[in-house]
């Protein structure tokens, strides 16, 4: 698996290596470079999904005609990278609003990953400054992405999180886990 935090940007040999390679690719959303991301250039949205969500068509669509299947393709809003911890929690809750509105068809049928595991953000919501001291957040904020239609979540501290995603799986897409009562 590509995992590219900068979907393609960066790279102008990336789609054509996931192409060639034929692996699932990662593309994640991102503005700037790791120097310039928290700059208030790359961090303002009028509205933050709706911009995320264009600009991961517009780079799905790209990576798509340089050959990458579509069956590999996962995309990634890019929680904590290009976005202020507001833009983040906003981003979290309208991810059912960014797939139905900006990512219809094909696009809003990929798989969507998405990444809060101890992110900034998740301090600023919960007062908890030490990343390793939020992993109860990051277990709340992976149920609120399943509950806005995410398939994959990345984090850190997969024995607290998988739990909490087994009552979300049950709850919001009606999975039972296999253990018996």
């Amino acid at each position: 698996m590509i995992n590219d935090v900068t979907g393609g940007q960066q790279d102008p040999n990336m789609f054509p290596t996931a192409a060639l390679l034929g692996v699932p690719y990662c593309l994640m959303h991102f503005r700037g470079d790791l120097a310039t991301m928290t700059q208030a250039a790359n961090t303002t949205y009028s509205c933050v999904w709706g911009e995320v969500g264009d600009a991961l068509r517009q780079r799905a669509q790209q990576a798509v005609q340089a050959g990458v299947l579509p069956w590999n393709l996962i995309l990634d809003p890019g929680l904590g990278f290009s976005k202020t911890s507001e833009g983040n929690a906003q981003l979290l809750g309208n991810l059912q609003n960014m797939r139905r509105e900006m990512l219809r068809g094909v696009w809003g049928r990929m798989p969507l990953l998405v990444g809060p595991s101890r992110k900034r953000f998740i301090g600023k919501l919960t007062g908890r400054h030490v990343p390793a001291e939020r992993d109860l957040g990051t277990a709340a904020a992976c149920v609120a992405a399943v509950a806005q239609g995410a398939d994959i979540v990345r984090v850190h501290n997969v024995l607290v999180v998988a739990e909490a995603l087994r009552v979300a799986d049950g709850v919001f897409r009606g999975t039972w886990p296999i253990f018996d009562d």
